[in-house]
């Protein structure tokens, strides 16, 4: 026995699934830099600025978009490999966990953040996706 069955419309199925790929995909792009962003100016708020303007050279970059592996990467840090400074402190500041900060201020300041805010993370993100994908 053969059945046969014919669906009608499959080229608009298809591209409503393709529509609907770039709007989850825009809305992930939209919420990893909101998220690198709250991270970024949560950790500026405890950088020691004794150093001078550790706390200006902070960055959020991306999320770059990765096509053979699918997937989005953010930079979120202090001191860009790519910018030119007199005196780079970041990562020393940032590691030496001996030194003494002033009082809401300490070492390990980015690090601290990202442990913080690591269990936000997904639910974060699923609100950004129901927001941006209810969106009509």
């Amino acid at each position: 026995m053969t059945v046969t069955l014919n669906l009608d419309g499959t080229d608009k199925l298809l591209k409503q699934f393709r529509i609907e790929e770039e709007r989850i995909s825009d809305a992930v792009a939209k919420g990893m830099a909101k998220f690198g962003g709250e991270i970024i100016a949560e950790s500026v708020k405890i950088t020691p600025y004794k150093f001078g303007n550790l706390r200006r050279r902070s960055y959020v970059s991306g999320p770059e978009y990765d096509p053979d592996t699918h997937q989005y990467v953010m930079l979120v840090g202090y001191e860009r490999h790519n910018q030119t400074f007199e005196h780079r402190y970041a990562v020393p500041v940032h590691e030496r966990t001996y030194a003494r900060h002033k009082p809401g201020t300490q070492a390990k300041f980015l690090e601290v953040t990202v442990k913080r805010k690591t269990d936000e993370y997904l639910n974060y993100m699923a609100g950004i996706l129901e927001k941006e994908l209810n969106r009509k």
